[in-house]
Parts: structure tokens; sequence; C-alpha cells
């Protein structure tokens, strides 16, 4: 065979083979080497394998052009094969195709050519592209760490779930049997801890007349969930009925391939808050009676001040601004109808100069109460001033923090009772004048004196 034949059988191989020289330049390629690695032979014979072949700049954990060349150093040096093992060489992709790199896997063996001075002259590169099987088992390698993961997680999970303070079962089939209960709803329940197995009836059959069975056969057969909050649940620990409230949800469960196969409950015992918050409502509920009760005696209280027939009014501030006056003491006043808002002194201008201003200041400041019987104050009302008498009581007004913020009145007028009073005293002055006049001697009435006296008898 000619030297033709040696190439042509060396590029027709179906290894994939690259003759490099010791400076790194291209030699020869197969044509299978070619194929894989989408170069042209023209293209790539003479130049440096490198760069022909350069790193990925993509990828930053790139180190094939370090190794590939480590290994031919080593071919130069022990004139000797280099095994390489996988390694990770990215191979440019044409333009036409976008550029770029795409990802490799080779395994290659790198052999040296000698001259005849036994010296490395060439060294052939025999390589097998490994990158179905090396992204195989980085697939493999990926889903054992992903499922040890979720393995992981899933023992979290379950931890969490067991340990959890919410109680928590998964119910199976149309019997709803417990396949799964955490430690607090097998608390919750009282039922012992053996109760997987069981159907939920036969583990709480309390429950039989009670609208949970058909809430969750209901789950079970839609899908759709269920929730509820502070729901009355009675419970039977040792013959003993316990009423116990919960917020739950009933939720579908689905296996993998999305078919409903039972019902997850999770509930949480809320006995605590629903009894305080309905002492609270109780609480509540009894306050506002209690106000109602005190709102309702206020309106009659205060319908009776406004009926009253003693005058009544309360005097806020230190300019006694009338707040509230009742119709006895708006028709003592004989100022109309609309005093509220008024300092006293401008409805009564005319006790300005009497001592009621003084009166009333003592009892703002001081606190203490004053009463005063049949006093005499002027009043200008019907369009006259009269001399007009009251027994009255000033008494002072009280804030609900005990701060005295002005002065009840309380008066009752007694004109009348006093006119006649003083009527009465001047008449029993006249009758003991004239007892007196009866007590004279016989000789010391004269005729004239006789008749005026008997006249007035008579």
């Amino acid at each position: 065979m000619n030297v033709k034949d040696y190439i042509n059988i060396f590029e027709q191989s179906s290894e994939l083979l690259v003759v490099i020289d010791t400076s790194c330049a291209i030699v020869a390629a197969s044509d299978a080497f070619l194929i894989t690695t989408r170069t042209v032979r023209a293209d790539i014979v003479g130049r440096d394998i490198f760069d022909v072949f350069p790193d990925n700049p993509g990828d930053m954990t790139s180190n094939g052009e370090s190794i590939l060349r480590a290994s031919f150093n080593r071919v130069i040096k022990n004139k000797v094969s280099d095994k390489l093992r996988v390694v990770k060489y990215d191979i440019p992709k044409p333009e036409l195709e976008g550029g770029g790199f795409d990802v490799r896997y080779w395994q290659a063996v790198n052999s040296p050519v000698l001259d005849e001075q036994n010296n490395v002259k060439y060294i052939i590169q025999r390589a097998e592209d490994v990158t179905e099987n090396e992204l195989l088992i980085s697939q493999i390698e990926f889903d054992k760490k992903a499922l040890k993961l979720l393995e992981d997680s899933e023992k979290r999970y379950n931890t969490m779930l067991m340990q959890s303070p919410f109680a928590f079962a998964v119910l199976k089939g149309k019997n709803s049997v417990i396949t799964f209960a955490n430690d607090r709803l097998k608390e919750t329940w009282g039922k012992g801890n053996n109760i997987e197995g069981k159907p939920l009836i036969e583990v709480l059959p309390e429950l039989k007349d009670t609208p949970f069975p058909t809430l969750i056969d209901e789950v079970y057969k839609t899908g759709i969930p269920y929730h509820a909050n502070e729901i009355l649940a009675p419970k039977h620990i040792e013959g003993q009925k316990e009423d116990v409230y919960y917020n739950f949800v009933y939720q579908p469960y689905r296996e993998a391939d999305e078919t409903i196969s039972g019902v997850t409950i999770i509930a949480f015992d809320v006995t605590a808050s629903v009894i305080v918050k309905k002492a609270l409502e109780a609480q509540y509920e009894a306050e506002q009676k209690a106000l109602k009760e005190i709102e309702d005696s206020e309106k009659r209280y205060n319908m009776m001040l406004m009926k009253s027939p003693f005058a009544f009014a309360v005097l806020k501030g230190r300019n006694m601004v009338i707040t509230l006056a009742n119709d006895s003491v708006k028709e003592m006043w004989g100022k109309g109808k609309d005093l509220e808002g008024k300092p006293l002194l401008e409805v009564l201008p005319e006790i300005k100069d009497s001592e009621f201003p003084g009166l009333l200041d003592n009892v703002y400041t001081t606190g203490v109460p004053f009463s005063g019987e049949e006093l005499l104050a002027p009043v200008f009302r019907n369009g006259k001033l009269e001399d007009v008498y009251f027994n009255f009581v000033y008494q002072p007004y009280l804030e609900a923090d005990e701060t005295i913020s002005g002065v009840t009145v309380i008066a009752y007028e007694v004109t009348a009772a006093v006119i006649v009073k003083k009527a009465l005293e001047a008449k029993r002055g006249r009758s003991k004048k004239h007892r007196n006049w009866w007590k004279k001697p016989i000789s010391a009435i004269t005729p004239c004196s006789w008749n005026r006296h008997l006249l007035f008898v008579l």
C-alpha cells in the first residue's frame, strides 16, 4: 500500500482521530472527527488545536483546555500514551446555527508517534463522544439528589405534621378510613393512639348524627374544599361529654394522577377562645342592657325634671351659662323658652346686684351646697319688676371624674305663701292691738273710742 492508501484508511476510520504536532498544530483528522466536531478539514489543518477548540467562555468552570494541554505535555515527556478520564469540553457551534457552544463530554487517549531518533513527532488522539452517557449519568445523579431532598422534605413534613399544634388526619375512601393521624389529633379526639386503619365513625361514633360525615363525603365526591370556624363538636371521653369548638378545613386528598382518594382534615381547637369570646359577648350584652337601662332611666329622669313643678336648671362655668332649664324655671323667670347657651346674668340682669351671683360662685368654687328659704329676688317678668320669694338649693354639678363644672339650681317659688304668711302676721298684729284695748279700764275708754272699736269688731 502506498501513502495515499494509508491516508484514506486514516481519514475514513470510524474512530474520532486527530493528529497534532508537538506545537499543537493540527496535522490530520478523520472524517468521523470532523462530523462530530462539525468542522471542515481545510479550515482546521495547520491551525493550533486550541484556537480551533477554545474553552467555552460562557462556562466559568470550564477547564478542558488545561486538562488536554497537560495530557499532551505528559505524552511528549513520557513518550507513552496518556488516557484521560471523562472531560467536559464544549465545542463551538457553526455561525449558521446561531453560534455559541454545544455541551460535550469526551473520553480520550493521546498516543505518541516517534521519529527515527525516538522523539515524539506527532500525537494521535482517539476520542469518544460520551455526552449522552454523561448527561444521563448527570440526570440520574440529579434525580437521586432530588429524590433524597424529596424524601428528606417528606420526613421533615411528616415530622412537622406529627408535631404540629394543628390536628391533622388523612381519611381514605368512601368509608373515611384513617390512614394518617398526628399526635395533636389523637390527643384532641382522646381515642388512643391506635386509630389508623379504622373508619372515622368507628373511632368517633358520636359524630354519626352530626353534619360532619356528610360534609366529608361531599368533599370526597366533589373535590371542593370546605372550611368553617368555631363549630361545636361534642367529644366523648370515658363516658363524659364535652363541648369542643373547632376551626377546620376539609380538603380533597389527591394522588399523583390527580384522582381524589380521600379527604385531609386540618383542625384547630378554639374552645378556650370561644369561651372567652362568649363571656365577653355576654358581658357586652349585660353592659349594653345596663347602659340601656341607664339611658332609659336618664330619659325618665330628664323627663321628670323637665316636667317637674320645681324649677330646675344647670349652670356651667364661671359665667354660669345655662345648659339645661326645665319648663318650670322658664315659666318662673318669664324670659321665654330660648335660655340655653346664655349666661344667667344676661337672662336675669335684675339679680346682678343681689346676693344670688355671689352664692352661686361660692358653690362653684368650694363645692359646698347652699340652701335658702323665702329669699327675696327681684325678677322682671310680665313687663314689670316683681318681688319674688324662693325656696332653693344650689348644688355643685360634678362630672364623671368628680370635677366641678357648674352649679345645679333647684328652686320653688313661694311668693304666694309668703304674701299669705305676711298677711296673717299683720292680722295677728292688729288682733293683739285690739286685745290690748279691751284690757283698758272702763274709765279710760271714751265714748268715741268705744264706738270705733265696737264697729271694727262688728
